[in-house]
């Protein structure tokens, strides 16, 4: 669910507030944050969508950037991160962490090849053409 929802929210610009099916979706995650048994991690992404959800994208990335502290590997947490720093003009930031992951990463984990284009358009966005064209080739 809160892949869904993460992904209704950021790549559509959706709000909970003009659309009554996205705000429901938003309260059941909630509900299911308090009411299950889950991670931390879990709550961390709740509570991002929730921030998210709000229009609270800087508490969203806090949420997500400390979800890649402990599991440096988590795609969602990055990809949600990345998109959020882009929407918030945070270029540095959003080249920065996925720097910050990317010795994490091997090339059996999936996605792996799409943090090289993360990582191309962190570099390209900040005006580091040359560190762009070595990540991604």
């Amino acid at each position: 669910r809160v892949i869904g929802t993460g992904l209704d929210l950021i790549a559509t610009g959706q709000s909970i507030h003009t659309k009554k099916d996205l705000k429901i979706a938003v309260d059941e995650i909630s509900k299911l944050g308090k009411t299950k048994n889950l991670t931390d991690r879990e709550k961390l992404h709740i509570g991002a969508i929730e921030n998210f959800s709000r229009g609270d994208m800087l508490g969203a990335v806090d949420k997500w950037e400390e979800i890649l502290l402990a599991h440096p590997t988590d795609m969602l947490a990055l990809k949600f991160a990345h998109d959020s720093y882009f929407y918030l003009g945070r270029q540095r930031q959003m080249r920065d962490s996925i720097t910050r992951v990317f010795p994490h990463w091997k090339s059996a984990i999936p996605l792996y090849s799409y943090l090289y284009g993360m990582a191309a358009f962190g570099w390209i966005e900040t005006n580091f053409h040359d560190e762009a064209e070595k990540v991604w080739n």
